[in-house]
């Protein structure tokens, strides 16, 4: 078959094909950017940042940063539930700019006095919008000044069963000092953020060699949705087994949930409370 294109014809309809065919890579990159991009971009993750131990009093002050290393802003929201079993929900308390350290102590403070908690225990919940940002919890009172280890979650864990524990939680407290006949004991305070009750057993050892078998602290559960104050129930059981009051004790507790978290620190002679920093392991039964 013979083409009715005359050669002029025949000349534009090559010039306009190449001309296409040369814009075709412009056409092309300016899709993908426009459309394909989102698609393919890795979703930004987010993270829970918690803190099991805060007090509040005429007496203490609460030191609580949020740094944000990244290139965009972070929203900061926040869930609180302290010693009473009482649920703070505070919403977003906060913009965190890019590159910017943020005290969030004081906002913090004033949501939980709008809700009418002023004194007491609080555990912190702080969801942030941005995996590289990081929060720094702190406490001073009196004349102690204390870290407290924040936990970081980047997804929620599923809601464990008492009677089902897999994976468990193992939390060693290595260094906790006892004198004068407890004249000077640590405190150990333990929070279950989770909607799930945790079982517990204790093991303690001494400096001298002694091991101590505290089981579960006459059938304690550690309940949901609160900070529970360990340091009585831990003494109480320690002259059960006939502790000196005096010495250097490890603890190892192990719950059934692994969502617990937990803060600790010494009464040393002369220093004030020292921070203990507990060490976390997941294991299988």
């Amino acid at each position: 078959m013979t083409s009715s294109r005359s050669p002029q014809q025949k000349s534009e309809f090559s010039y306009n094909y190449n001309d296409s065919m040369k814009r075709l890579p412009i056409f092309l990159t300016l899709w993908l950017l426009t459309f394909a991009t989102p698609l393919l971009a890795a979703p930004t993750l987010r993270v829970k940042t918690s803190c099991a131990y805060m007090p509040y009093s005429n007496t203490a002050s609460q030191i609580i940063y949020v740094t944000n290393p990244s290139a965009v802003a972070v929203k900061v929201s926040a869930t609180a539930f302290d010693d009473a079993g009482t649920e703070y929900e505070l919403g977003e308390v906060a913009t965190v700019p890019s590159k910017t350290v943020s005290n969030l102590s004081g906002t913090l403070r004033n949501a939980l006095g709008a809700q009418g908690f002023t004194d007491g225990i609080i555990a912190y919940e702080l969801a942030l919008t941005n995996s590289a940002a990081h929060a720094y919890f702190g406490y001073t009172l009196a004349t102690d000044v204390a870290y407290v280890a924040p936990h970081r979650e980047l997804s929620p864990l599923p809601a464990q069963s008492v009677s089902t524990p897999t994976p468990s939680l193992r939390i060693t407290f290595p260094h906790m000092f006892y004198s004068s006949g407890y004249g000077y004991k640590p405190i150990i305070y333990i929070a279950n953020p989770s909607t799930m009750a945790s079982s517990i057993n204790v093991t303690a050892y001494d400096n001298a060699g002694n091991t101590y078998d505290l089981g579960d602290l006459n059938s304690m559960l550690i309940p949901a949705r609160r900070v529970t104050n360990l340091s009585n129930a831990l003494q109480d059981k320690l002259q059960q087994e006939s502790f000196s009051g005096s010495g250097t004790v490890t603890f190892i507790m192990e719950f059934s949930n692994p969502a617990i978290m937990a803060h600790s620190a010494s009464n040393w002679p002369g220093a004030g409370k020292l921070y203990v920093a507990p060490i976390r392991e997941l294991y299988i039964p």
